[in-house]
């Protein structure tokens, strides 16, 4: 009973959240109409659920094939498989007009998937079952060759700065419900730790990944051995402090697993936006998730409309500090806006894709 209400449920938010995004692109997008009327709401519904299911099933392969030119066109062909989509739809549909490829079904191509991205948002609609993440989690079942299949993994999740009294707080007001659901079950407790002096991102990811954290003994540093001034976030510093673990025989906590933007590898079989690889573990797998990552167009359009919106609170959080008269405060003029994007949404979004790829 509950199988069949939680089926009942997704199919009705799928419904209306292609509906909603249809009636979005006809409304804004001028060539791009619908013959409506009250008695044709069910065919409204239905088209709303064939174009969803055209797009599924023909669209996902389409792109896997050409996935290479998606990398080198920042998804360009994306666009032109939804434009064509569209435009097909709108030729054998009765009711439905689509008049050119440009610019009404370019522009459909667009504000179709942003539309469903914002509506599913809205109404929680379960996106995890689509042929998209059904075709992704096959591919990323996919091991190295050579590698045996472990029966228990673990997932360890870094946030940066974190405090146990702020995560208190934060679980108090409602703010992480997925780990407040964990801690419920009672599988789970919530505990302080510890991290030790210097309490900065490499000291603490050294002390957890290898189990030492005496050799650094700030953010920045004058290392005396080498007569080099090692700063913990740029790469350079990073591979000469993690490369001293490797060779004074430290396996590190993420042997034979992945890590993902990260200062050190911690021993990782594969690794992705981490600072002090030395041996590009796993590069072209890696790229071979991130063009996966450009086949879901959820994906693309989810990090657009979030950045955008990291980008617009971070100019109103600005404009509010300076008619406060608030200081101290740091300057958020030039590429501060951009590096916050990048740094609070496409890698927090990417990160994200590729561990559950590795799960």
């Amino acid at each position: 009973m509950r199988r069949a209400w939680r089926l009942g449920w997704r199919f009705f938010t799928t419904a209306l959240v292609n509906s909603l995004s249809l009636f979005m692109a006809v409304l804004v997008i001028p060539g791009i109409s619908f013959d409506f009327s009250p008695r044709l709401v069910p065919a409204w519904v239905t088209f709303a659920l064939f174009l969803g299911l055209v797009n599924a099933l023909v669209r996902p392969m389409v792109v896997y094939l050409a996935y290479p030119v998606n990398w080198l066109t920042i998804g360009l062909p994306t666009v032109l498989v939804d434009s064509l989509l569209l435009l097909f739809v709108g030729r054998v549909w009765p009711g439905f007009h689509v008049d050119a490829f440009w610019p009404s079904a370019v522009l459909g191509a667009v504000i179709l998937p942003a539309s469903n991205v914002l509506f599913s948002a809205l109404v929680s609609a379960e996106r995890q079952r689509t042929l998209y993440d059904w075709v992704i989690r096959r591919l990323g079942r996919k091991r190295p060759a050579g590698a045996q299949p472990s029966p228990h993994g673990v997932v360890f999740v870094q946030i940066d700065g974190l405090s146990y009294t702020a995560l208190r707080h934060a679980l108090r007001e409602g703010m992480m419900p997925a780990l407040e659901s964990l801690l419920e079950q009672g599988r789970f407790r919530l505990m302080a730790w510890d991290c030790g002096i210097p309490s900065q991102t490499s000291s603490v990811q050294a002390g957890i990944m290898y189990g030492d954290s005496s050799d650094i003994p700030a953010f920045r540093f004058l290392d005396r051995a080498s007569g080099r001034v090692i700063v913990s976030n740029r790469p350079e510093g990073a591979r000469l402090l993690e490369q001293r673990y490797v060779e004074n025989g430290y396996r590190g906590l993420l042997y034979g697993g992945s890590s993902t933007a990260n200062v050190f590898s911690g021993g990782a079989e594969l690794t992705i936006f981490t600072m002090g690889n030395n041996r590009n573990a796993g590069a072209s797998r890696r790229i071979d998730d991130f063009l996966l990552f450009l086949l879901n167009p959820y994906c693309l359009l989810r990090v657009l409309v979030l950045s955008l919106w990291d980008w617009l609170m971070e100019v109103l959080y600005a404009w509010r500090q300076q008619l406060r008269k608030e200081w101290p405060r740091v300057s958020r003029r030039g590429l501060y806006p951009v590096l916050r994007v990048v740094s609070n949404v496409v890698l927090r979004e990417f990160s994200t894709y590729i561990v559950l790829l590795d799960i």
